[in-house]
């Protein structure tokens, strides 16, 4: 127990800069933050040295718990503001397509077909209609867009 008591500061830079390394190899983007707080830990044991606090390993484990919490807490707010983006459907192009109306390229024989949209062929599923026919896109399911006429117009 003494030894960890003396060696402190090391034993939190070592586990800091072990999770950092761990974070690049098991990419998650969690570990980055409890590697930055037993680095900020180090410091803190360091600083408590040198202005000749009594920071026992008990202090230090209050210091990296809290730290743990807060930089998670912190970056879990920041992310969750990320994800609201003036772009939902981004690189969600199924999605993007739905309620689209498009004229078929080929027919649709037996409830299914193929039709081009912009430099695509894709499978569409529906009852049979003759080519030229103006669909509209209504949802994308195993693989293939169901269609029904355009009754817009």
């Amino acid at each position: 127990m003494e030894l960890l008591t003396i060696s402190g500061l090391w034993n939190w830079v070592i586990l800091g800069f072990a999770l950092l390394l761990l974070e690049l190899l098991i990419p998650g983007v969690f570990l980055v933050w409890i590697g930055i707080a037993a680095l900020i830990t180090a410091i803190f044991s360091a600083l408590a040295n040198i202005i000749g606090l009594l920071a026992g390993w008990q202090s230090q484990i209050v210091v990296f718990l809290l730290l743990c919490v807060v930089l998670v807490w912190i970056t879990q707010r920041f992310a969750a503001q990320l994800e609201h983006s003036e772009a939902p459907l981004l690189n969600r192009r199924t999605d993007e397509m739905l309620d689209m109306v498009i004229t078929l390229s080929e027919p649709l024989h037996n409830g299914s077909g193929h039709t081009h949209i912009d430099d695509t062929i894709w499978r569409i599923t529906g009852k049979d209609m003759p080519k030229g026919t103006r669909i509209r896109l209504v949802a994308y399911q195993n693989g293939a867009f169901q269609v029904e006429p355009d009754t817009s117009f």
